[in-house]
């Protein structure tokens, strides 16, 4: 399943998928990566907030609202990517990973995530860093949305950010990052349905927002 067409799905058949759910009635999105561990359980890894990287066990009853879709990449291509997984979440479980806007930040050979001067990963940076980490790099940034769209929202992030104690220094490298491009949730989940690599904002952006929508719509209906 893809794009605008994505669905629930059987978990057991999807070795390697993105997931997506609306998570408030202000219609923020949140999204991680369902991987198979070393268990054969499925996983689903994201990165919830500051320091809070979390690994759920898939299905369970929080996932009911969430949607998923398979992410376009062949066998071998699989296998990294889970090897990833069970690394970054081996390594980075205790203390977490840091929060932030910063673009371009990478996983290395240990599963230590490669930070310097930089604030740290949206749930959806987070996502992409794992696979391009992997060798998969999805996005061409060029052309991508102003960042100055998404002003509002970084602070917003900033607030919460500050109830987890950061500290001074680590409020002025995420507001340095300001200037850095926000790929959102619903635009990740796009781009890795996509056939080829790297994807360009102009190719996604119908479909991301059809996304956007559908995801805002699931958790209307839910109450």
């Amino acid at each position: 399943m893809c794009g605008e067409e994505y669905a629930k799905f059987q978990f057991s058949t999807s070795p390697v998928a993105l997931g997506l759910v609306s998570v408030d009635r202000a219609h923020q999105l949140h999204t991680g990566i369902y991987y198979v561990d070393s268990n054969a359980k499925g996983k689903f890894l994201h990165l919830l907030n500051h320091f809070k990287l979390r690994n759920y066990d898939v299905p369970s009853e929080q996932f009911e609202s969430y949607s998923f879709a398979d992410i376009n990449v062949i066998e071998e291509e699989y296998r990294i990517v889970t090897s990833y997984c069970r690394l970054i979440w081996e390594k980075n479980r205790i203390p977490g990973i840091p929060y932030g806007f910063a673009n371009g930040l990478r996983f290395g050979r240990e599963g230590v995530l490669q930070i310097k001067g930089t604030s740290g990963l949206t749930c959806a940076s987070f996502v992409l860093s794992i696979l391009e980490s992997a060798g998969l790099s999805w996005i061409d940034p060029s052309g991508w949305r102003d960042p100055a769209e998404d002003e509002e929202w970084m602070e917003l992030v900033i607030e919460s950010v500050k109830s987890c104690d950061p500290g001074d220094d680590y409020i002025l490298l995420m507001k340095a990052d300001k200037s850095c491009f926000r790929f959102r949730p619903n635009e990740v989940f796009a781009v890795c349905c996509m056939p080829d690599r790297p994807v360009s904002f102009s190719r996604i952006s119908e479909s991301a927002e059809r996304i956007r929508i559908r995801a805002n719509e699931a958790v209307n209906t839910t109450d």
